[in-house]
């Protein structure tokens, strides 16, 4: 029997995910280091902004203001060539780990006794193979590559905010902490509906494997059992479209929250630092910046709080996969025995 209980070490299920990437990691070197640079290049423009309104309009510097102009295009445009290279590179390497997991999980599957077969949900095996390795190269490409791209991103924004104000950067980082603690029930929640989906989703596949193979319709069609088997599979198609539902809709009160959070700081900050403009202790281009850089932390942060809940969604695919490995086959061979 194929078993869903929860890995008590996440640590330990880390480490045997992470030896998944061993061999491509020059791969992974290069998807950080473009991540890293395009955080960069995407926090020029504010910057460029707060130079053009305190010092090159101000002082007729009319060549300054082209340059400054044109990088805050360069500055974005570098920041999406890299952003394709890092997605393409992402894409691949879940691709292969995808690849590997599915070679490794097959034999391992083969080895197993017919008792664990006859014991098995029709469809849960090759549901296993199928469509939990796939669940688990998605969240390689999407969420850990996500996971990283904002990460350095709200770290550049932190830092810059602190550069240019830090009587500033504290009002904008006073609302951070809105983001992340909702985050992690939400999760938790969707977590165990995602569980509930692909549990549902297994014993609808093992019916129509009973139901759809050649000796499953002749059986039907012998003991004229269609409308028992119509109304099996409607039941359990309504138990997987209501769990599929609950999961769409849990954390969209959240999400709402996250917008106006994102609303909030650029008011706040306008508030504190129009006071400070009109006192005359820091610049119209420094505020200005800051709103700018606003979205470079917001977005992140809200982002990274939507990253927490898919990760924790997605661990639900390894949990699984990591249960069908860590089976041991009922019949082995003895140590030092010889190969025929």
């Amino acid at each position: 029997m194929l078993h869903d209980a929860p890995r008590p070490l996440e640590r330990v299920t880390l480490g045997r995910i992470l030896r998944y990437f061993r061999p491509y990691r020059r791969q992974v070197v290069l998807v950080a280091s473009s991540v890293a640079l395009g955080a960069l290049a995407g926090a020029l423009p504010p910057l460029f902004i707060k130079r053009i309104v305190d010092h090159a309009i101000p002082g007729n510097h009319l060549q300054e203001l082209v340059l400054l102009c044109v990088g805050m295009v360069l500055g974005p445009l570098l920041q999406g060539l890299l952003g394709v290279a890092h997605k393409y590179l992402a894409a691949w390497i879940g691709e292969q780990v995808m690849y590997d997991l599915r070679l490794e999980l097959f034999g391992h599957v083969q080895r197993q006794s017919l008792a664990f077969f006859a014991n098995a949900k029709p469809g849960e095996v090759i549901s296993r193979v199928l469509t939990d390795v796939q669940g688990v190269g998605q969240a390689l490409q999407d969420n850990l590559v996500k996971l990283l791209q904002n990460v350095l991103t709200l770290t550049v924004s932190v830092v810059l905010l602190l550069v240019l104000d830090w009587r500033l950067a504290l009002v904008a980082l006073s609302a951070l902490p809105l983001f992340v603690f909702p985050a992690k029930k939400v999760g938790q929640q969707r977590k165990a509906l995602k569980k509930e989906t692909q549990a549902r989703m297994a014993e609808l596949t093992g019916i129509l494997m009973e139901t759809l193979s050649v000796s499953g319709v002749l059986l039907i069609k012998v003991f004229g059992t269609r409308k028992r088997e119509t109304s099996r599979l409607r039941d359990k198609a309504k138990q997987l479209q209501q769990a599929s539902l609950r999961q769409n809709l849990v954390g969209r009160w959240f999400q709402m929250l996250m917008k106006l959070f994102e609303d909030l700081g650029p008011a706040l900050v306008f508030g504190a630092g129009g006071y400070l403009v009109i006192k005359g202790e820091v610049g119209l281009g420094t505020v200005l910046a800051f709103v700018a850089l606003l979205r470079k932390l917001y977005a992140p942060a809200s982002d990274l709080a939507g990253v927490h809940v898919d990760i924790v969604t997605s661990y639900g695919y390894f949990e699984r996969v990591l249960g069908v490995l860590d089976l041991e086959p009922a019949i082995k061979n003895r140590p030092g025995a010889v190969p025929l």
